[in-house]
């Protein structure tokens, strides 16, 4: 994964390349109440499991966190900070209990600790495409459905609290 932070004209502040197994897609990144920033996104190493990294103001890492199960893709959809510092992640799976893909909804402590792992949907496939915290850390979850409406697929609206 490559890193680079630039001041407002553009021009590169620092870079950094940040390595690990598999392979790596960033999809989401968001500035951390300490400076440092929150990137979420997949990793890749046969099945797919939802990654989040912590680095701090000048690029280093700080920790990492994997979110999945052996045999299955849980592939990551959204990011959302709250006012308190904890992360949450979305995204769909077929594990977890799942019975199709179903909205996968991770919350992490701000050092990277998983307190809880949630799963929204029916039937059929359900799945985030954004995610947003508001000022009072509720959390909500636009995406898809086919679990319910019409039958055919349709818009999903969701709210963690």
């Amino acid at each position: 994964m490559f890193l680079v932070k630039t001041d407002h004209f553009g021009a590169a502040l620092w870079e950094r390349i940040i390595d690990g197994e598999g392979a790596h897609s960033m999809l989401y990144i968001a500035v951390a109440g300490d400076g440092g920033f929150v990137i979420a996104g997949n990793l890749v190493r046969g099945d797919s499991d939802m990654l989040v990294l912590k680095v701090d103001g000048e690029g280093r890492e700080l920790w990492r966190r994997t979110i999945g199960t052996t045999g299955a893709d849980d592939v990551n959809h959204g990011l959302a900070l709250l006012p308190d510092g904890r992360i949450v992640v979305t995204g769909y799976s077929r594990s977890w209990g799942a019975r199709e893909n179903d909205i996968l909804a991770a919350t992490l402590s701000p050092a990277g600790e998983l307190l809880s792992c949630e799963m929204l949907g029916g039937a059929g496939d359900d799945r985030p495409i954004l995610a947003h915290a508001d000022a009072s850390g509720r959390v909500w979850i636009a995406g898809q459905t086919t679990s319910a409406g019409t039958g055919d697929t349709d818009v999903l609206l969701a709210r963690l609290d």
